[in-house]
């Protein structure tokens, strides 16, 4: 049976919705998006939210908290702020995504693998987040 582990937090799933395709396409109709109501992968963004007690709570912390991945999520499809609805209140977030809080989230990756994963990060040279050069590179001046 395979070893999988229960995580003590909530997590909350959003996608543009046929509204949001509707709005993106209308600042740029010569490369429209198809909208897919039922995607088959890719189009849904998964974010970790804190322990909670029930999954009524954690929709009061995201009518608390939507303006936060509201303005993510436009800025990963439209950079120009400009072009952004001028109203970004909950009822606006509830017409751009289709949203839904899962209260069941699994992690098929062990704590001991997972912290051998990020050392393997660590150690490799190639994959560096910071955009800043190691304190060992020959040009570094730090």
């Amino acid at each position: 049976m395979p070893a999988f582990y229960t995580i003590n937090r909530l997590a909350l799933l959003l996608r543009p919705s046929a509204h949001m395709t509707e709005w993106l396409n209308s600042l740029d109709p010569e490369d429209p998006i198809p909208y897919d109501p039922k995607p088959d992968h890719d189009d849904t963004d998964i974010y970790l939210l804190p322990e909670m007690g029930s999954t009524d709570d954690a929709l009061v912390w995201l009518r608390q908290n939507f303006l936060d991945f509201f303005e993510a999520s436009l800025e990963n499809w439209c950079a120009d702020e400009d072009e952004w609805p001028e109203e970004m209140d909950w009822p606006t977030f509830e017409r751009f995504f289709d949203y839904s809080i899962q209260s069941e989230v699994i992690d098929t990756v062990s704590h001991e693998e997972d912290e051998a994963l990020s050392r393997d990060y660590d150690d490799d040279d190639d994959f560096d987040l910071t955009g800043e050069p190691d304190a060992d590179d020959e040009e570094w001046e730090g």
